[in-house]
């Protein structure tokens, strides 16, 4: 049939998919981190929006994070100074 129209057959199987408004996903993003008492990250924030169906780069969600000033919490790595061995 794509032979006899002419045209290529991705464009026979091609499914549009709606865009998400900005707004909709900065709304998300911080649904999301607040709900995560502000520990989520932009890795565990994305799979928390493709799990809804929402498919976005950590990138992209890292700046939406930093123009929203969203910072996770995170614990600092304890300070393990070195010992000195005499010999």
């Amino acid at each position: 049939m794509c032979r006899w129209l002419n045209i290529p057959r991705s464009n026979y199987y091609y499914q549009a998919v709606d865009p998400v408004s900005e707004a909709d996903l900065e709304d998300k993003i911080t649904y999301i981190f607040f709900e995560s008492k502000s520990r989520y990250g932009a890795r565990k924030i994305k799979k928390c929006l493709e799990n809804e169906g929402i498919i976005l780069s950590r990138r992209r969600i890292r700046r939406i994070m930093e123009r929203l000033h969203l910072v996770s919490v995170y614990q600092k790595a304890a300070f393990k100074g070195t010992v000195n061995n005499f010999v």
